[in-house]
């Protein structure tokens, strides 16, 4: 997800714990944590609600499809005797 090297995570460690302290820095990771989980399941909600609405349109366009095609086999003229 994120591109960063080792020297530059221990840079940023070194700079939360020097501007956050190092009695915050937990709860602040805390907070950080609880964040990015909420953000992921508020992404994956999003993602499956447009499966969701895909699969019912899939599945509607299918049902049209069908009703289409017995409506063609009834209305089709029949082969046969001539009047």
């Amino acid at each position: 997800m994120f591109d960063i090297a080792g020297t530059e995570l221990f840079l940023l460690i070194i700079l939360a714990i020097i501007f956050v302290g190092p009695k915050d820095l937990p709860r602040l990771l805390r907070s950080i944590g609880a964040f990015l989980r909420k953000a992921r399941m508020a992404a994956r909600d999003f993602q499956r609600s447009l499966e969701d609405i895909a699969n019912e349109a899939d599945l509607k366009d299918m049902e049209q499809e069908i009703h289409d095609r017995k409506g063609e086999g009834e209305a089709a003229p029949k082969k046969g005797k001539k009047k």
